[in-house]
């Protein structure tokens, strides 16, 4: 991919893989907390930094005590700019 080997370069293939979803960027059965730890993998970034990167997100956008509910429930309580903002957060 992109001339990256993806068995010895899986890092660097991860950096030009994108996800562009064609409506909502939010997964209904997935919680905002989970969303954001798959947007991170997905961009790459190391494991070992993605709680701290999702926890100093979600402390930002007001939604710390909100993590585990699941993101349709969002819907009910947020307006859904700031679901996009969350779901692009890592992008």
């Amino acid at each position: 991919m992109a001339g990256k080997n993806i068995r010895t370069d899986i890092h660097q293939v991860q950096k030009t893989i994108g996800y562009c979803p064609q409506f909502d960027a939010l997964i209904d059965q997935m919680t905002g907390e989970e969303m954001l730890y798959m947007y991170a993998r997905l961009r790459g970034i190391p494991e070992k930094h993605i709680p701290g990167i999702v926890d100093d997100l979600l402390t930002a956008l007001l939604l710390n005590k909100h993590r585990k509910k699941y993101t349709r429930d969002y819907r009910l309580e947020y307006p859904i700019h700031t679901l996009h903002v969350v779901a692009h957060a890592l992008w």
